[in-house]
């Protein structure tokens, strides 16, 4: 009976914690971001970026998101950007649009072979029944190898809070999702720069829905003029 006892509690430990793990899947994300300076102190900002889900089996994601920036000093940056969010479902290809505008603040300085960006961000998010209000805040290091501007080591980590709850588009207050970055960079010149790693996505779902844990590489083609 014991043994009986045992073997049981065993399969039942075994079922909840294969349940409550999180999902994953293998992602695919891809950017081309264009920063461009209009006068000293004023610059123009565009994001395009398709995404490849449901371990690349679908191109279930684009974004659009233009803005205007305003250089406070050397180190500070005001934004004001609006993002264009379209989806899908697998084997749909009806796409869904969100439309976003956000307000943005960034830090950037270098201390030794490495630059430093801090970005916070509020986003309003126009669902169809409510506005959904989010923050972002992501903290990100560049290291340029020492005696080439060629090379970078590049890593960074950026956490979502909502911060009301949108019912009837499944939107909880509190974290939503965290994303954890590492690759490397390559600069071609001063102008143009390609970088490419592993990113893992963890969604934190409420109720019933598991979290996901998504691997995913992500590549950016950056542009400055």
């Amino acid at each position: 009976m014991k043994k009986l006892l045992a073997l049981t509690l065993t399969l039942f430990a075994s079922i909840v914690s294969a349940n409550d793990g999180p999902s994953s899947e293998f992602q695919n994300w891809m950017s081309i971001n264009t920063n461009v300076y209009l006068t000293d102190k004023v610059r123009a900002f565009l994001e395009v970026s398709p995404r490849l889900t449901e371990n690349q089996t679908n191109l279930s994601t684009g974004i659009l998101r233009p803005a205007i920036g305003y250089d406070l000093t050397d180190n500070w940056t005001v934004w004001a950007g609006y993002v264009m969010f379209a989806s899908n479902k697998p084997n749909d290809n009806n796409y869904n649009f969100e439309h976003q505008s956000y307000q943005q603040l960034t830090y950037r300085t270098t201390i030794g072979n490495t630059n430093y960006e801090l970005r916070n961000a509020l986003e309003e998010r126009y669902l169809p029944s409510d506005v959904g209000f989010r923050t972002r805040n992501r903290l990100r290091a560049e290291y340029i190898f020492p005696n080439q501007n060629t090379w970078s080591l590049v890593g960074y980590d950026e956490i979502f809070m909502n911060f009301n709850d949108v019912s009837a588009s499944n939107v909880r207050s509190g974290a939503a999702q965290n994303r954890a970055y590492v690759g490397v960079g390559y600069r071609f010149n001063t102008n143009v720069q390609l970088e490419t790693g592993y990113m893992n996505q963890y969604v934190w779902n409420k109720g019933e829905v598991y979290d996901q844990s998504n691997h995913i590489w992500s590549s950016s083609l950056n542009l400055n003029f």
